[in-house]
């Protein structure tokens, strides 16, 4: 949206509190419940086999490069698509609070959400979907409902369900939920994570994960915070404990400018050979977020910045298997 005015975390919470709607999901204080951004089913990329990729919203991580922004708060939000937007100001004309406005110049609605108490008449009603509400309270019944739909895809390419975000640990008690029924059912399980939390948060979960992929993006902790929004060390210090316990793969996103170079990204494949991952993946950075950052207001830091080439990344690759460490090292993207 062109202009955010106030940000909406406690109007959304004291809503999701009291509104009784199908769509926010109203959950007794009884049942447990979580988060939820998205499920994303036939995933590929997260882990071995054919994959359901359950997306938690909230997370302590700002990264710039994030291909997922709308996991960051945790609390539901309105998000628009101006690519599906037809301009018709239905949401302006319907809003009973008169919070929106229309933006002439970038042809975008605006959200004054002083004014706006989330009754989601506008994201109900917009024609052609530009508007859509990100976060969905569900219940533990519910994501294994969709876990469990996909069972023969799991057996037949030995895949599983994967937990990702936003950031699974912000949210440990569902999740251990999520765990221990996939668990039950004789699931792989994977945590896809930044691995930024207490240990005591990994104690609760370790034991029911089969595989965690760990990103590990910088081992200066004064670029990591500068970048990320948090310094790294509770995450260098919890991958030597994770890969004692399970195992465990680390994934580097390789940013230009941020970690691309050679002594980096070698002194990075020596810490997760050192630490016991059992394989290192570099992925290259791509602007599939840039989109989202727009359609919540937000601004996008790394404009201008080219996605990065196979080239380069077969360079980096070369760089650590030339220094002899002895870890596998794979490319994703």
């Amino acid at each position: 949206m062109a202009k955010v005015i106030t940000k909406p975390e406690k109007i959304a919470n004291d809503i999701c509190k009291q509104n009784k709607t199908k769509r926010t999901m109203n959950h007794k204080k009884s049942e447990l419940k979580g988060l939820i951004s998205n499920i994303q089913k036939y995933s590929i990329q997260d882990g071995p086999g054919i994959r359901t990729t359950v997306f938690f919203k909230g997370c302590p991580l700002k990264c710039r490069w994030c291909s997922n922004p709308e996991c960051w708060n945790k609390y539901p939000e309105i998000m628009f698509e101006q690519g599906l937007c037809v301009q018709c100001k239905t949401c302006m004309e319907i809003c009973p609070q008169k919070a929106i406005s229309f933006d002439e110049t970038d042809k975008k609605p605006s959200m004054d959400f002083k004014k706006c108490d989330f009754c989601m008449k506008c994201v109900e009603n917009c024609p052609s979907g530009a508007l859509r509400i990100v976060g969905e309270f569900m219940s533990v019944k519910d994501v294994m409902a969709e876990i469990l739909s996909d069972q023969l895809f799991y057996r037949n390419s030995k895949g599983g369900a994967t937990l990702s975000g936003g950031e699974v640990l912000f949210h440990s008690d569902f999740a251990l939920e999520i765990l221990k029924q996939c668990k039950n059912e004789h699931l792989h399980t994977i945590i896809d994570t930044s691995g930024y939390a207490d240990w005591s948060v990994w104690e609760k979960l370790i034991n029911y994960v089969d595989l965690v992929l760990l990103d590990i993006k910088h081992l200066d902790s004064k670029i990591h915070k500068e970048w990320t929004g948090v310094d790294n060390t509770k995450i260098l210090e919890n991958a030597p404990k994770i890969a004692k316990l399970t195992k465990m793969w680390v994934r580097v996103p390789i940013i230009p400018g941020f970690n691309d170079t050679r002594d980096n990204i070698i002194e990075t494949a020596r810490f997760a050979f050192q630490t016991g991952a059992e394989k290192l993946t570099l992925l290259g950075y791509h602007e599939l977020g840039r989109i989202k950052f727009d359609g919540l207001d937000r601004d996008y830091s790394l404009k201008g910045l080219s996605p990065l080439k196979g080239k380069r990344l077969e360079e980096l690759k070369n760089f650590i298997e030339a220094d002899k460490i002895g870890i596998n090292v794979t490319i994703g993207y």
